[in-house]
């Protein structure tokens, strides 16, 4: 039980920055947006590895844990995003802002019986 609740808070952090975004009350900084991903992948996390590790994952570790637990359709997106941040100078902050829509519904679907 406890890792739904790690999963929720997560979570409930990542969108709390994203309202905050959406809202204007925060410039949508492709640094902020990288911190709302790695939260919402964090709270995938969660709910595929029950109990924690001993030692902090880094990002990609976590990436390479939740990928295989994941649909064709929110593996596409979440790469998209991740590629997309890793050369966020390319892209233009509106593009960012979609695609992290649509992978912020993507992880409230697959999170969706525990929030």
């Amino acid at each position: 039980m406890i890792y739904f609740i790690r999963a929720r808070t997560h979570y409930n952090y990542a969108i709390s920055l994203w309202k905050e975004i959406s809202e204007g009350k925060r410039k949508p900084d492709p640094t902020l947006l990288e911190g709302i991903f790695h939260q919402a992948l964090k709270a995938l996390y969660a709910v595929t590895e029950v109990s924690p590790k001993d030692r902090p994952l880094t990002n990609e570790e976590i990436l390479e844990k939740v990928l295989p637990t994941l649909s064709d359709e929110e593996k596409r997106t979440v790469l998209k995003v991740r590629s997309i941040l890793y050369e966020k100078e390319r892209f233009p902050t509106e593009i960012l802002m979609e695609e992290m829509a649509s992978f912020l519904e993507a992880v409230k679907r697959c999170l969706q019986p525990i929030l």
